[in-house]
């Protein structure tokens, strides 16, 4: 018997998650918060993730902070790459299929998070969601490509959405490149590679 938390999530067709498999694996392995549950039923694959509730993210928020979390495992002479996600499960599996390569990850909440990391700390890729709150990813896209220091930095949208109006709002607002959600670990790594090589 599989229990669903009040505060959980549900995905339809599991198998389109399939390129999460290997980075989810480790998230869940890792992570003290999160717990997924599957189950099949009526001809449909489910996946239950359990998601701690509203205080317990606002808890880790200010944790992250307090523990300077927009600067994840550092590594001296590795490029660094900003992610930008109000989503922690996210962050957590692009962290780790990013360090997995041999990068320097610094991490946001959100859109105005990621404008505060960038004021502080200088990065080679951002990538960034869009739809986010205090400011969206083309907010952010828009505020760096009007910034000098960032004007020619390589910018990856990684979102939900992948029509090609919202494609084009990303490219005019200045985004390198576009990736849909779900996101395959190994060709995120090369499109980062293509961007800054």
């Amino acid at each position: 018997m599989i229990l669903v938390a009040p505060n959980s999530r549900s995905i339809p067709h599991v198998d389109q998650f399939c390129a999460y498999d290997k980075a989810f694996s480790k998230l869940l392995n890792s992570s003290h918060h999160h717990r997924a549950d599957s189950e099949s039923t009526a001809g449909l694959s489910w996946i239950h993730i359990h998601l701690p509730a509203q205080d317990q993210v606002q808890s880790d928020r200010l944790q992250a902070r307090q523990e300077g979390d927009a600067r994840d495992d550092e590594r001296p002479g590795a490029k660094r790459i900003l992610t930008i996600d109000d989503s922690k499960t996210m962050r957590d599996m692009l962290r780790l299929t990013l360090v997995d390569a041999g990068y320097d990850v610094l991490q946001a909440v959100d859109g105005q998070d990621g404008i505060d990391v960038l004021r502080k700390e200088r990065v080679d890729v951002v990538i960034t969601d869009i739809n986010m709150p205090k400011m969206d990813g083309y907010g952010v896209i828009r505020h760096l490509r009007a910034d000098a220091g960032y004007d020619d930095t390589p910018i990856l949208v990684l979102s939900t959405e992948g029509d090609q109006k919202t494609r084009d709002i990303g490219r005019d607002a200045g985004a390198t490149g576009w990736l849909v959600k779900p996101f395959d670990p190994d060709q995120l790594v090369e499109i980062v590679r293509q961007v800054s090589p």
